[in-house]
């Protein structure tokens, strides 16, 4: 929109025209109090000090000293008598303040320029001639634009909570329900199956009874059976030489024969011996530990029966 305050300082500011009656809607700004005495057309130089002051009001509004523009073209404005030879500067001077009023808005967002911005179009539009339907349809919009303006910067009504579904008070609530308690977890060691074994009883003497009835049984079978081997060996070495000595041994060699003989003899009854003792001792052991171990330990020694083979199998959980 042209702003018509350049419009008229061209035109040497002062373009009367008669309108329309005076209207009291150009009474934003505190005008002077008319009178009958008032004269009805200003002078030569009241006139040319009103030019000077809107003129200052323009500088100021371009130099974006909205605030001062604003002082000066209100003082302006009290300078035009109220009447209808002045209608339509006056609607000018009401004009170039809304747009003051604008670019403060702008400038520090408060709402209270807009409101006066919006009475001072309205009161401009009042003195627009009927026959002036475009600068009306402007003065309209701008109008409009405002409002509009206003609304928005108006701060909204937070929304009512909704109300709740109804539903008993909390306490009765509390009363009729009863609390809900978590399960204790239950521990590895509550699970027979799982249970932490190093807690289990007679685990230590199951494992070294066991290992020592290996240790034995082992050593009686590999042990005095290659000790078997050798003196059985040796015997025959012997007899072949009391049979007619078919190697033509010496007599010491001969003593040498059944002196290996007899310590293969030895080492049989030693393998012997020993593994029967550490398998006696791991029997044991192994029998006291099955009997301090639980019932949900099910650990038992089975026979083992095989070709060439017979033993004992221990069967079970450590």
């Amino acid at each position: 929109m042209r702003h018509p305050t350049l419009h008229y300082a061209r035109r040497g500011f002062f373009v009367l025209a008669v309108l329309r009656p005076p209207t009291s809607a150009h009474a934003e700004p505190v005008a002077a109090d008319a009178s009958a005495a008032e004269p009805a057309q200003l002078s030569a130089d009241a006139e040319e000090t009103a030019r000077r002051s809107f003129e200052r009001g323009q500088s100021l509004y371009d130099t974006l000293d909205y605030e001062g523009a604003i002082e000066a073209w209100t003082e302006t404005y009290a300078m035009f008598p109220d009447s209808a030879e002045y209608t339509s500067v006056r609607g000018t001077v009401l004009y170039a303040i809304a747009q003051a009023r604008l670019a403060l808005f702008g400038a520090d967002q408060d709402v209270e320029h807009l409101r006066h911005a919006q009475r001072l179009l309205v009161a401009y539009k009042s003195g627009l001639a009927d026959s002036d339907v475009d600068a009306t349809a402007e003065v309209d919009s701008w109008i409009r634009r405002v409002e509009a303006k206003i609304e928005e910067a108006q701060p909204q009504p937070k929304p009512k909570p909704t109300p709740a579904a109804s539903r008993p008070p909390a306490d009765v609530q509390a009363a009729d329900t009863p609390p809900l308690v978590a399960a204790p977890l239950a521990s590895a060691s509550d699970d027979p199956l799982v249970r932490n074994r190093a807690d289990r009883p007679g685990r230590g003497l199951v494992l070294a009874g066991t290992t020592l009835a290996v240790l034995g049984g082992t050593l009686a079978a590999v042990g005095g059976t290659l000790a078997s081997v050798r003196a059985q060996q040796r015997s025959d070495e012997v007899d072949a030489v009391n049979a007619g000595n078919p190697d033509q041994l010496t007599l010491a060699e001969a003593q040498a024969l059944h002196d290996e003989g007899r310590r293969a003899e030895i080492y049989q009854a030693i393998s012997f011996a020993g593994g029967g003792a550490l398998l006696a001792a791991g029997t044991t052991m192994l029998i006291v530990g099955l009997k301090r171990r639980g019932p949900d330990q099910r650990v038992s020694l089975v026979p083992h029966l095989k070709p060439r083979v017979v033993g004992l199998v221990l069967e079970g959980r450590f």
